[in-house]
């Protein structure tokens, strides 16, 4: 009997890590750009539309891989994707999974004839790893127009710089005047070479899509317009055709014990960059007691990153200290026990704010599960149970205000009150609450 349940809770083991949903894949292995680098492993895509499909776009070299679900100096610390056999073929789309240390540790191998450029595809539900050869990029990316140092001279083009670990993305930072600009993949203007355009003309830096169109076809001439003057990063992913353009930022993310997802960076939530200014971020959603910050790259050791001016410095401030990693005092907000609920936080770069708003409705529907009278029968006094500054008022059924006053303790003396029905409210800057007692 112990060995037949046994088997099956192994069994269903098995079942839950093969249909499981993963919040990232990694790639693994020294045939990946990363190499054997578990705590900063390649990190593939997941489809927008589709969470069961993860897709990687990249230069594979000779050598082994396979795929972890999880980055961490653990190397036990989660699901692994594996094949089926070892030195297994690309061509062979077959996985298994495994949870901890693998006792088969089956690679993908890559021969020196099939090192290049791929579409990698994980599909969970098909349970599948697809390897397609894929175009090689653009050598060189270069900036040309108005809005640049070079203007419109071809050969003084600002030139982008390739990522180290994925020859589709290219990015720049520096100053942009007001004008406009395209983007050469080769510095002549001659007849049969690729541009990157705007998707539509004159295109807000906050727009993220670009077309493709060749010199002398007698395609769109659209350019990107630069209203105002300041430092830009721009990161072009020729992968996945997007364009990204901030001030210099292009992304913040929040993180830490305040936020439902922790201080996990992979499931850490991104602010989303206003439709119409790159200067402007917002992110919306709860913050519980505990602390947090913001960072612009998903890695604890690099990038800039966003800290509060004073340690535990309160939600009502509004300034705030954005530098390099590790290069002062690692200070955060703090939500207190009163602070809790759903918040709007908006960061404006342009004025150098962070500013939170308290979703009042929902700290009502939060208040209304607890129980602030102690006592809705009362003979005396009146037993009230909340923590923070407010003030109140006893009404009459009818409207009419009968006693007010500044909650400083738990108990409201009514000795003078008639016996009935009352409305007993708290007001704060959060909103208000009330409900009805009876007074013997």
């Amino acid at each position: 009997m112990k060995k037949i349940l046994l088997s099956i809770s192994f069994l269903l083991l098995g079942i839950l890590t093969l249909n499981a949903q993963y919040n990232q894949i990694y790639l693994v292995g020294s045939a990946s750009p990363s190499g054997w680098t578990m705590p900063s492993p390649t990190a593939m895509t997941k489809d927008a539309n589709n969470a069961t499909i993860f897709t990687w776009k990249g230069t594979l070299k000779e050598g082994e891989l396979k795929f972890a679900t999880f980055s961490s100096d653990n190397w036990c610390g989660g699901d692994w994707i594996l094949g089926k056999e070892a030195n297994q073929s690309i061509t062979n789309s077959a996985y298994a999974t495994f949870t901890g240390c693998p006792t088969d540790d089956y690679k993908w191998k890559i021969l020196a004839n099939e090192a290049g450029y791929y579409l990698i595809t994980i599909n969970l539900t098909a349970q599948t790893v697809v390897f397609e050869a894929t175009t090689k990029p653009y050598d060189n990316l270069y900036l040309v127009g108005d809005a640049t140092a070079g203007l419109w001279d071809i050969n003084a083009a600002t030139e982008m710089t390739k990522n180290t670990t994925n020859d589709f993305i290219f990015s720049w930072e520096g100053t942009l005047k007001a004008g406009e600009f395209k983007i050469a993949t080769t510095k002549t203007f001659d007849a049969g070479y690729d541009w990157l355009h705007p998707s539509t003309s004159m295109q807000t830096l906050c727009g993220t899509t670009y077309e493709i169109v060749k010199s002398g076809s007698g395609g769109t001439d659209f350019k990107w317009k630069v209203e105002t003057e300041a430092t830009y990063k721009i990161t072009v992913d020729l992968g996945n055709k997007t364009i990204l353009i901030g001030v210099p930022y292009t992304e913040f993310f929040i993180i830490g014990s305040a936020i439902n997802s922790g201080w996990d960076l992979a499931s850490a939530p991104y602010l989303t960059r206003d439709a119409s200014s790159p200067f402007i971020f917002t992110w919306s959603g709860a913050l519980g007691e505990g602390e947090f910050k913001f960072g612009t790259i998903k890695n604890f050791d690099a990038g800039d990153w966003m800290y509060a001016t004073a340690a535990n410095q309160s939600l009502t401030a509004t300034d705030y200290d954005l530098r390099p990693v590790n290069s002062g005092t690692d200070n955060k907000w703090l939500v207190g026990a009163n602070d809790v609920g759903n918040y709007t936080i908006t960061l404006n770069l342009a004025q150098k704010t962070l500013t939170f708003v308290k979703d009042q409705t929902t700290w009502v529907s939060n208040i209304l599960q607890e129980k602030i009278l102690k006592n809705t029968i009362v003979e005396n006094e009146l037993l009230v149970s909340f923590s923070a500054k407010a003030n109140y008022g006893v009404y009459s059924l009818n409207g009419s205000l009968l006693k007010s006053g500044v909650l400083t303790n738990e108990t409201i003396n009514l000795n003078n009150l008639q016996s009935g029905f009352y409305i007993f409210k708290i007001e704060t800057n959060n909103g208000f609450f009330s409900e009805k007692f009876y007074k013997k």
